[in-house]
């Protein structure tokens, strides 16, 4: 998801659908501090539970979805997942998505473009969050994806985000689901609570928000 002002974009990359609930629920507060309208626009981490490694191997060589779906592996136990990046499942996608191939490709060469005109906006703000409750057991039951932030994974991830959209990013994350150590990943850390359902914190999220667009701005 992104959030996208006069010259400010404000993007999730997930790893779930958190960032990308938030961006909606605090639009008018983002158009507030920037001065301008702010609109919703798709990107092709709505629709993925991806952890930051993967994220950093699809920005890093601009690939955000398969070129044939064949090159998913479905099952009917998991969501389809893309094998050649990592820890990349389609979660909201059909299982039996190779009845409909035509609509998937479609919808993410779509979304794809959207995230790649991210580039033309004079403040870029990514973001990264792991605070969904649910990640750490209903998803886990379903795909043992890595959840918890490591300096290897955000240090991969900032730096695909830096060469290829020359944007910061920032990390939410809770105090139990990181093990950052490093100055510039602990500068970049922003911290909540687990807060029950996948919304989470509306007024956690604000702060947030506040802080990433604060911090842009100096």
């Amino acid at each position: 998801m992104a959030l996208l002002s006069a010259d400010v974009a404000l993007v999730s990359l997930g790893m779930s659908c958190q960032g990308a609930i938030q961006l909606q629920v605090h639009r008018a507060l983002v158009a507030d501090i920037v001065g301008s309208a702010a609109v919703i626009k798709r990107t092709p981490f709505d629709w993925l539970i991806c952890p930051p490694a993967t994220a950093a191997t699809m920005i890093a060589g601009d690939r955000y979805y398969p070129e044939h779906v064949a090159d998913l592996e479905c099952c009917p136990e998991a969501p389809p997942r893309w094998p050649d990046v990592g820890d990349c499942y389609f979660w909201h996608e059909p299982k039996n998505l190779a009845s409909c191939p035509g609509s998937f490709s479609a919808k993410f060469a779509h979304t794809s473009q959207t995230l790649r005109g991210v580039r033309e906006f004079t403040r870029r703000i990514f973001f990264v969050a792991n605070t969904q409750d649910n990640l750490a057991d209903e998803v886990q039951a379903v795909a043992a994806i890595p959840y918890v932030f490591t300096d290897d994974a955000i240090d991969r991830l900032a730096a695909a985000v830096s060469q290829r959209f020359d944007a910061a990013l920032y990390v939410v994350s809770t105090p139990t689901r990181h093990e950052l150590t490093t100055s510039a990943n602990l500068d970049r850390l922003l911290l909540m609570d687990i807060t029950p359902g996948i919304r989470g914190s509306d007024s956690d999220w604000a702060a947030v928000f506040r802080a990433m667009l604060r911090r842009s701005a100096t």
